[in-house]
């Protein structure tokens, strides 16, 4: 396949960005072996309905914290929690009062081949603004603050105030095809015209800039303090994410086409060349290879000690992500682009034989298959043991994550290649019927549709 062909092929991988939901939870009578009662109050914030809580050695309740900060505890799923005891360091008997506080989604951002970029209101579907780019936009947007950020195939970076779409700034940066992504308030992204940029998000003032010898492909990837981006030239850039200082290159055998993972000080790259590679962060000394049977598109995804990787050999792999050891191997009908998505126990992988299969992460035993009517580009997204898919054959599903089973369809008037973008209670997915369409989340009853003059290939953002 030529880099053309490939690249095109590979335009759709997505950054998508989710906000907590606050949750008041007031413990009450959580009690140890010795009836000792205790009492505690706090916050959690969860992207899914659950919460964390534990008690320690003296059985008092720990704090609640969000998955991923200082607390790294046990799970529960509000709807299992009831009166509870404390055994075995785990609050039982409690009684949980949930209050949600996050409100809806009001706005909702989305790009066309039209070459317009349309802000729309959420509930009514009705058009708040557009703005013409001039060209062809591949990037899904991104919103931060009172800003949303898009891309053209076509040179410039823009931002715009989320409620007018008056252009905030823009930028000349050359062609983006993959979304931008922003830490601490500083936006990165890299550019088919052979340039990486540090912007101020809110200013658009470049920090810093820096030039490579061929294009740049995917979405970089923060490390730590670092920046990592693929090139054509073969090569993985290190950056001080602050300086722009270049701090190392490692080069592959051929172009790098997918986002680089990155754990515990290891950065771990796909290239065209069929090899995950392994890398010190700190020095880009390689610390292993992999050999696939066919380039790598998908960006690896790291869980605790294992790494899934998808190749388009149509072979998902497991391996060690210490040693590179292959764990298992799960073959497929076809090239696999999307990323895979874990849940728990289980590993979802979207290929392009039009299957969506469900995998024991630790066995590689295949626990379910969905059948679609065509391939399928991009991941699916879980919300609440809830996968929602989307594939060429003109539908979005929405599928049970423990059986498998189909919840319900909706059905568009041409393929879908992105991604749906999943708010409070509504599903918006973009067709190549020209249509973005809002369903309800439940029974995937239509809301409002919103027509453009063109086909749309990447997921929508929310504000």
């Amino acid at each position: 396949m030529n880099k053309k062909g490939a690249y095109t092929i590979s335009i759709i991988f997505l950054l998508f960005l989710s906000a907590c939901t606050t949750i008041e939870v007031t413990q009450e009578s959580c009690t140890d072996t010795d009836d000792k009662n205790y009492k505690t109050q706090g916050i959690v914030q969860t992207t899914e309905e659950t919460i964390k809580d534990s008690c320690d050695s003296d059985g008092n309740l720990n704090e609640i914290y969000c998955e991923g900060t200082e607390s790294q505890i046990e799970i529960k799923n509000c709807t299992e929690l009831g009166a509870y005891t404390c055994v075995e360091g785990y609050c039982k008997e409690t009684k949980v009062i949930r209050e949600e506080t996050t409100e809806a989604e009001t706005k909702v951002f989305v790009a066309s081949l039209d070459d317009n970029f349309y802000g729309i209101n959420a509930s009514s579907g009705e058009q708040l603004w557009s703005y013409n780019i001039g060209d062809t936009q591949y990037s899904t947007p991104l919103v931060n603050n009172n800003l949303v950020y898009t891309g053209s195939a076509k040179d410039y970076l823009y931002a715009f105030h989320t409620e007018t779409g008056k252009v905030a700034w823009k930028h000349r940066t050359g062609d983006l095809y993959y979304s931008p992504i922003i830490s601490e308030g500083i936006l990165y992204t890299s550019s088919r015209d052979e340039l990486v940029f540090a912007f101020n998000a809110e200013t658009g003032d470049i920090i810093w800039d820096f030039k490579t010898p061929d294009e740049n492909n995917p979405t970089p990837t923060i490390g730590g303090d670092k920046l990592f981006v693929g090139s054509d030239d073969n090569q993985l850039y290190a950056f001080n994410l602050n300086s722009g200082e270049l701090l190392w290159r490692f080069t592959a055998l051929e172009d790098i086409r997918s986002s680089a993972a990155y754990a515990n000080n290891i950065v771990y790259v796909g290239s065209n060349d069929d090899k995950l590679y392994a890398l010190n962060a700190v020095t880009g000394a390689k610390i292993w290879e992999f050999k696939t049977g066919g380039n790598i598109y998908s960006t690896p995804l790291i869980n605790e000690n294992k790494i899934y990787l998808a190749s388009l050999d149509s072979t998902f792999y497991t391996l060690n992500a210490e040693t590179g050891e292959l764990l298992w191997e799960f073959d497929t009908e076809s090239s696999i682009y999307a990323e895979p998505v874990l849940e728990g126990e289980t590993v979802y992988i979207a290929s392009n034989d039009h299957n969506l299969y469900a995998i024991n992460a630790e066995t590689g035993k295949k626990k379910w298959t969905f059948v679609t009517g065509n391939t399928i580009s991009n991941k699916p997204i879980i919300e609440n043991n809830i996968l929602y898919l989307t594939s060429n054959d003109a539908n979005i599903y929405t599928i049970n994550a423990e059986t498998g089973k189909q919840i319900w369809k909706y059905t568009t008037k041409a393929g879908i290649i992105a991604s749906p973008t999943l708010g409070k209670d509504t599903v918006y997915v973009g067709s190549k019927d020209d249509y973005l369409y809002a369903l309800n989340k439940l029974d995937g009853t239509i809301k409002w549709k919103f027509k453009t003059a063109s086909d749309i290939y990447t997921s929508a953002a929310i504000a």
